[in-house]
Formats: structure tokens, C-alpha cells, sequence
């Protein structure tokens, strides 16, 4: 029997719950949901009252017993008289129930959502599983392990531990800190439970009680580990913010807010109409900690998950502003991690570092481009689950007309896009504003290209540029708006336009490859690699538009190799492992050393510790397999 580190039933209103039930005395009671949220009612609360029956939308648990109590089909409280009863609602799928009732005409005012009461135990429960599982997974660690490996000199590393109850990202940093002590290095654990966005999307005091499972855990990594330094972020001690922080919660707060709005359960604040603001001033207070603490300690590098979303972006703009590098990563499920020396790891700054710092030999350059033009047209002939990693829906063939201009969109809100904008003040405004100079000042007809990712996937909220941008229809004859289901290879038109004009999208580069001229106004990678034109300011954005599209034979790539190269960097940026903090079953039974002979650990490491990019690794690995 473990030992209990956090009672969890204390934040289920049990008070409230049977105030709900004494109010409708008198009336028969019906539990709808049947699992763990019924049967800690059962136990804490329902047995001192008459429940009636269960109800079960499965026909194979009709006419059984749960509870001592007979389950029956929702369809029973259509012959039930309105008013004799209740309905507690205690299943996740608490929408769909309600429609359900809705349907049946009961009023509203005999059911009740009872499961919102337990959001905050399960979400706990889940933390405190995972954290049973680490604590399992420190505990077969051998006494005085790491005691035979020396630590090597090198600059001062900190880990940001941060108390979210997001995947696994709480003990993903704690074994990032482990995996780095078996290969010499030393670092320490920024612990970071500052209360921020998660007791809004959550529950109040979501980051507190993260800290008591951190504190916990912290002694016993200490034990095992002592090299491994553990600092606090101190709520109690802060400093002043400076225009220049407050211009950046100011820029990044409705930049948090996007990300949470594509989130189906990460809801902040959806009916509270000054949410961007509440966003900028939880960046504001949560930086004036941050910032007196890094002020105070004197790293030369941290590392931090995404260093973007929540008040994760402080870091990498403080790191940045105080001469820290600060190295972020982004995991998938299936395996696959991005991580970036420096800066946010999505945005891939490396790429053009790597091309403009001459990385690589010039018959190396020339061998990257030999397989990068190989690697793109597999990747242009390729469709969605294809190969070539394509998001097209549909093959290249004949196209009904061209467009002069192509408009490839990004997913707003993914990271990749996030916090890019430069010129505009964010990508509805760019999109706007250059609709309405194309439609006013040029006879250019328009193909506005939704990202097809978006097609068929329902994990994410989307929102509709056609809803925000009336624009898009008022033009039928000149815009032509291909939303993500549209059934059109973006590439065939490409091939026939004059300009493509993307916000960060990769399709930039791909356009380059196939001859385009193309012109930017975000601070992408491959802004300054002499492919493509970065404009200065929105007139010169305009007048570069009008100018390249009378002059379309004009070439703005100065550089074709360098275009071939950021293709392929792209293309092999990322780190295949199964150490990621999105699904710690893959390493979480392992050993140290297991881990750190995972595939990708190592590159990892040298992420961290050594600020040596993954993607050259990558290259030079592919380089002398292919026998160049």
C-alpha cells in the first residue's frame, strides 16, 4: 500500500453536492454515469439516500446491478412524470448527456452536472499516478549510482521543473536532469509552481498542491542523486518590469490566449471578456518572480518545455534579454521531439544559422542539395498518410484556373506560427490588409490556402478565416478561398502563380525550390538566407507585391542552395525517440542508462549541455549513410 502523499477528495464539494440533493427531497434520485465519480459518491455521500437507479446508454449493462442498484436505459425517464425526479450527471461525457435530456424535454431543472465536481480529483489522480510511477522509477536506482561518474566542468545548467499537471512534463525535467548527471553533467531544478493559467483552466490552486507531489519527490531524487541541485522561484521575492517586459506580455498575452483557444480542454476564461488582459497581467506577475530569481542565479543555460505557451515564454524572453541560452523542446506521441538550442524549438533558428555560419563543406552543400530535390519531389507527388510527410488531401493534376498570387496559411496556433508576426499585428490583420491592397490597388486574382492539416483531425479547435474575414467572399471573381477540406493540391497552383505571399509556412521555401518569388513580413527561419524578400515595413511589403507582380520573371533567390538546404534542415530536424515528455510509458521502466542508450538521448544531451543542434547530427548521419 502506497503511501498517500495528497488527499484528493478535498476538492469535491460534497457540501455543495448534497445541498443540490436536499433541495429536491422528495424526488426520486437517478445517477447517470456509473464509474468512479459514482462510486466515491456512493461511499462518501449516497448511501445515507434512496437512489433509485443507474442509467447507461449501453445496452449491455441495461438490466444489471451497480451499486446494488438496478441500471437502466435513459429512454425510462421519458415515461417518468416531469418533476418527480433527478438526474445526477456523473460521466465525462457530460454534454453529450445533456443534449440527451434536452431531447427527451426534460427542463434544466432536473439534472445536474455533479461531474464538474470532480474535474480537480481526476486531474489529480492523474498527476499522482505519474508520479507514483517516477517515484517507482527512482527508487530502482542503486544507492550511490552516479557517485563513479565524475562531473565534467562546463557552464552552469538549469532545468525548469514546472509545476503543470500537463503529460508528463513535471518528471520528464526531473529525468532530463538525471539523464545529463550519467553523461557528467550537472544541473539544477528550477522549480517553478508560481500560480499562473492552470488554476483558471483548471482549478484554483492547481500549481500548490503540484508542489506538494514535487516536494515529495524532490527528496527522494535527492537521495539517489545528490549532484542534482533543486532551486525554488520564490513567490514571495519579486522585481520591477521594465518597458521593454511589459511590451512582451503585452505582445504575448493574446498570443497564450490563441494557443488555449485550440485546446478542447484547456479552456481559459471563455466567458470572461478581458481574458487577453487577466493573460497579460499572469505574465506580468509570474515574470517579476522569474525575472528577480535568473537575475539572482547566474545560469549560462536553461532548458524549458515549449518556451512559449503559459508563462513558459518568460523564460526564453528573459533568458534571451539576459544573455542566457535557453534551449526548449516540443514532443509528439508517436515518438518524435523537437528540440532547439536556442529559443522556442518550433520556430527551428538553427536552420539558418547552420546555412549562413557555412556548417557544412561546399561538396557537402551540394550532396544536401543533391538529396533535398530528391526528398521534394517524392514530397510533392505524395498525399496525406502518404509518404513524404504531406498534408496535400489530393494528387496534382489539372487545375481549373490559376492565381496570380498564392496565400499559403499556417495553423495559427500552433507554435511554429506563434509569436512570429513582425510587420502586422497579427495574421487576420496581414490577411486583411493584404486582400485589400491586392483587390484595390492590383487586378490580381487570389488563392487563399487553408492549411489541409486541419482536414479530418478533431483533436484541435480551428477557427475559420472565412467567419473573421468578410473579405474572402466579397470578391468571388478574383478570391478563391480553398479551405483544408478543399479538394486541390496547393502545389499545382504554385505552379501556375506569379508570387506566393505565406506567413511562416515551409511552403515558402518549397515555393523557392519550384521558382517563385516569394515575399515575408514574419521573422521566419529562412527570412535571411537570401531566398526570398523580408520587407522592412507594410509599405515596403505592398509595394513589393505590387513591383514582383509585373516583374514576375525578376528573381528574388539569390541562392538556390541555400533554399535546398533549409528544405532538408527542415526535413531532418527532428529528434526520433521515445524519450519525450508526452508519453512517459515508453521510458518510465527503464533504467538511466537504458534511456541514455535510447536512440536520440544523445542528441538531447548535446542539445543541453553542449549547444550542439540536433539537425546537423541528423545531416552528417544521413550524409555518410547515403555515402557521400
Amino acid at each position: 500500500m502506497r503511501e498517500e502523499i495528497y488527499d484528493a477528495k478535498q476538492h469535491i464539494n460534497m457540501e455543495y453536492i448534497e445541498s443540490i440533493i436536499e433541495k429536491n427531497k422528495g424526488k426520486d434520485l437517478i445517477c447517470f454515469g456509473g464509474g468512479t465519480a459514482a462510486e466515491i459518491l456512493m461511499e462518501s455521500l449516497l448511501y445515507r439516500y434512496e437512489v433509485l437507479c443507474f442509467l447507461d446508454n449501453n445496452k449491455a449493462k441495461q438490466g444489471t446491478e451497480l451499486y446494488g442498484k438496478p441500471i437502466r436505459s435513459p429512454q425510462i425517464l421519458k415515461e417518468m412524470k416531469k418533476g418527480s425526479y433527478i438526474v445526477l450527471i456523473l460521466s465525462k461525457h457530460v454534454m453529450a448527456i445533456r443534449e440527451q435530456l434536452q431531447e427527451y424535454g426534460i427542463d434544466e431543472a432536473d439534472y445536474y452536472d455533479i461531474y464538474n465536481e470532480f474535474v480537480a480529483y481526476f486531474r489529480i489522480k492523474k498527476f499522482e499516478k505519474d508520479a507514483y510511477d517516477f517515484i517507482d522509477f527512482l527508487e530502482r536506482i542503486p544507492d550511490g549510482y552516479f557517485s563513479n561518474i565524475p562531473v565534467k566542468e562546463g557552464k552552469k545548467i538549469g532545468i525548469v521543473c514546472l509545476g503543470e499537471m500537463v503529460q508528463h512534463i513535471t518528471w520528464y525535467a526531473m529525468a532530463q536532469s538525471l539523464v545529463l548527471r550519467y553523461n557528467g553533467y550537472q544541473s539544477t531544478l528550477i522549480i517553478d509552481t508560481l500560480k499562473s493559467f492552470d488554476s483558471y483552466i483548471y482549478f484554483e490552486g492547481v500549481e500548490a498542491v503540484a508542489k506538494i507531489y514535487i516536494d515529495y519527490i524532490v527528496n527522494i531524487l535527492q537521495e539517489k542523486c545528490p549532484d542534482i541541485g533543486v532551486a525554488y522561484i520564490d513567490e514571495e521575492k519579486c522585481t520591477d518590469l521594465d518597458d521593454e517586459d511589459l511590451a512582451m506580455s503585452h505582445k504575448f498575452a493574446p498570443i497564450v490566449v490563441k494557443w488555449l483557444n485550440s485546446r478542447r480542454d484547456e479552456v481559459f476564461l471563455p466567458r470572461e471578456a478581458n481574458r487577453i488582459l487577466i493573460a497579460e497581467n499572469l505574465l506580468n506577475e509570474t515574470m517579476r518572480h522569474i525575472k528577480y530569481f535568473l537575475e539572482n542565479s547566474a545560469y549560462d543555460t536553461i532548458n524549458v518545455y515549449t518556451g512559449i505557451h503559459r508563462h513558459r515564454c518568460v523564460y526564453t524572453y528573459l533568458g534571451k534579454k539576459m544573455g542566457m541560452r535557453v534551449s526548449t523542446y516540443d514532443g509528439d506521441k508517436i515518438g518524435i521531439t523537437i528540440y532547439g538550442t536556442t529559443g522556442v524549438s518550433t520556430h527551428r533558428q538553427e536552420i539558418a544559422t547552420l546555412i549562413n555560419e557555412n556548417a557544412f563543406t561546399e561538396q557537402e552543400r551540394k550532396d544536401i542539395a543533391t538529396l533535398a530535390k530528391e526528398d521534394f519531389n517524392q514530397r510533392r507527388d505524395s498525399v496525406k498518410g502518404n509518404v513524404g510527410y504531406n498534408f496535400q488531401i489530393v494528387k496534382g493534376g489539372e487545375i481549373e484556373r490559376p492565381y496570380d498570387v498564392v496565400i499559403p496559411l499556417n495553423i495559427f496556433w500552433d507554435s511554429a506560427a506563434l509569436g512570429r508576426n513582425n510587420l502586422f499585428e497579427n495574421e487576420i490583420e496581414w490577411l486583411k490588409e493584404t486582400l485589400e491592397f491586392l483587390m484595390k490597388n492590383t487586378n490580381a486574382t487570389v488563392m487563399v490556402r487553408e492549411h489541409p492539416a486541419q482536414y479530418g483531425d478533431r483533436e484541435f479547435l480551428y477557427a475559420r478565416c472565412d467567419k473573421e474575414l468578410p473579405i474572402l467572399l466579397q470578391y468571388p471573381e478574383r478570391i478563391f478561398f480553398a479551405d483544408a477540406a478543399a479538394k486541390v493540391n496547393t502545389y499545382q497552383y504554385i505552379e501556375a502563380c506569379k508570387l506566393v505571399l505565406p506567413y511562416t509556412s515551409t511552403t515558402g521555401i518549397e515555393s523557392v525550390l519550384m521558382g517563385k518569388n516569394v515575399i515575408l513580413h514574419t521573422n521566419v527561419y529562412y527570412d535571411d538566407i537570401d531566398i526570398a524578400y523580408k520587407a522592412h515595413s507594410k509599405q515596403d511589403y505592398f509595394d513589393k507585391i505590387q513591383y514582383y507582380l509585373q516583374h514576375s520573371q525578376s528573381a528574388i533567390c539569390q541562392n538556390i542552395e541555400n533554399a535546398y538546404m533549409a528544405y532538408y534542415f527542415l526535413r531532418h530536424y527532428d529528434i526520433r525517440t521515445p524519450f519525450t515528455e508526452c508519453d512517459q510509458t515508453k521510458w518510465i521502466g527503464l533504467s538511466v542508462k537504458e534511456i541514455c542508450e535510447m536512440p536520440g538521448v544523445e542528441e538531447i544531451v548535446g542539445i543541453i549541455a553542449q549547444n550542439e543542434p540536433a539537425v546537423y547530427k541528423n545531416v552528417k548521419r544521413i550524409l555518410k549513410a547515403r555515402g557521400f
